[in-house]
């Protein structure tokens, strides 16, 4: 069997067509065999069924036809994209259902974690029914934390390494649990570094906040957000500038649209903790506006903010409220604000082996991971009068808990539910 191209190169998010040329023992071609394609680096460079490749991170692959007995190879390299332009995007336009596929929109996310403690709970699938341009949407179900389920997409090695960049997606909030959840962060064990989204939900609607301090917890403006109530079943777009004074330090800014396309909320409406009454060099009205015309910058460690994750990060206090958040059209880039555009490529099912840190290798199967609840620890990385900083007009806004998780918890053994 002969693979052709013998050999490609890639850019990240672009697509390459393989084919496959099977022949007898006498040289003549055969038609009309079913050849299964697989790549030995799915999260490197996916492959469908049809043998279309698509660059998901910068890095070689090989890719494999089989049919008959017979198989074949070829070398791909996955180059990092030109100057400015997308890294990331996912619609979830591969599938409805709860398939593997369908939640990682075919090879889109290179991780998929279900922390269900072993009952088989899912809480993360795809429907029907996104924003305006969007067919599709992953919806995020809320079973609260007790006994202790979370679930996360994940992408890593983003080539954002101290470079400024834009973040997009859309979401709409039908949960009224009050607990913060921190549900789009970067990697999901160092969210400390930057949340971008924290959310805080009613019966009335809900609140949010963006989060920084990977550093040092600074009160009141680590915890830093809009005072208005966003609505329940309304879709929303938030886009975020990342912006890198230097390589660990970086200003934040935010904005967010409602469902016609008109911004809403923007720097000078992310508003610090305890307006009013909390003080921070002489002043206690500070909003991110205010605190960059200073020259401001948050201290970050550059390397977690490589990866993109959404999802359920099992908030400790969490309430089951059997209802749902949705996410749709996520876009990051490194050229400019991304808007409401989305430029679709064909999503398939990968064939072959899963990703390492999966339990299983079925494509179809829900990733399976014990789920330990823990109690909010405090250490002395920041002082104990914190306790009070962790509420903003009465809502609980964290737990204090002390030191960062091993990283390797990450993909392997116990996972252990967000609590700060």
């Amino acid at each position: 069997m002969t693979v052709s191209p013998a050999s490609a190169s890639v850019a990240v998010g672009a697509v390459q067509q393989f084919t496959a040329a099977l022949k007898d023992a006498s040289g003549n071609l055969l038609t009309g065999r079913a050849v299964t394609w697989s790549s030995n680096s799915p999260t490197i460079a996916g492959i469908s069924a049809s043998g279309l490749v698509t660059g998901l991170l910068a890095g070689p692959a090989t890719i494999t036809a089989t049919s008959e007995g017979q198989s074949g190879s070829a070398t791909v390299t996955v180059v990092p994209p030109g100057a400015g332009g997308v890294v990331f995007e996912s619609d979830w336009s591969t599938a409805t259902g709860t398939s593997q596929s369908a939640v990682r929109d075919g090879t889109r996310w290179g991780n998929y974690w279900e922390f269900n403690n072993g009952s088989g709970v899912q809480l993360l699938s795809v429907v029907a029914g996104g924003p305006p341009g969007y067919a599709n949407a992953l919806r995020v179900l809320q079973l609260g934390s007790v006994p202790g389920y979370a679930a996360d997409l994940q992408q890593d090695n983003l080539p954002i390494l101290s470079t400024d960049y834009y973040v997009r997606f859309y979401m709409r909030n039908d949960d009224t649990s009050p607990a913060g959840d921190h549900v789009v962060t970067p990697d999901i064990q160092a969210y400390q570094n930057l949340t971008y989204m924290r959310k805080f939900s009613g019966t009335n609607g809900w609140q949010f906040v963006i989060s920084l301090y990977g550093c040092s917890f600074i009160y009141p403006i680590s915890h830093i957000g809009p005072t208005i109530t966003l609505s329940h079943g309304v879709w929303y777009r938030f886009e975020y500038f990342v912006h890198f004074v230097d390589a660990t330090h970086v200003q934040v800014h935010p904005r967010v649209y409602d469902a016609s396309g008109t911004q809403i909320l923007g720097d000078a409406d992310f508003l610090q903790q305890d307006p009013g009454s909390a003080v921070w060099n002489g002043r206690s009205d500070w909003t991110l506006a205010s605190l960059y015309a200073t020259g401001f910058s948050y201290c970050v460690n550059p390397g977690p903010l490589q990866s993109f994750a959404v999802g359920n990060n099992g908030q400790q206090a969490s309430v089951n409220t059997g209802l749902s958040w949705y996410y749709a059209g996520v876009q990051i880039r490194t050229d400019r604000w991304p808007g409401p555009s989305f430029v679709r490529l064909e999503r398939a099912q990968v064939v072959g082996k899963q990703p390492a840190g999966f339990l299983r290798q079925d494509a179809q199967a829900v990733v399976q991971r014990p789920f330990l609840p823990q109690a909010a620890l405090v250490r002395d990385r920041q002082s104990r009068d914190r306790a009070e900083q962790c509420t903003v007009d009465g809502l609980l806004l964290c737990q204090l808990v002390g030191g960062q998780r091993a990283e390797q918890q990450n993909h392997t053994g116990v996972f252990q539910p967000d609590q700060l």
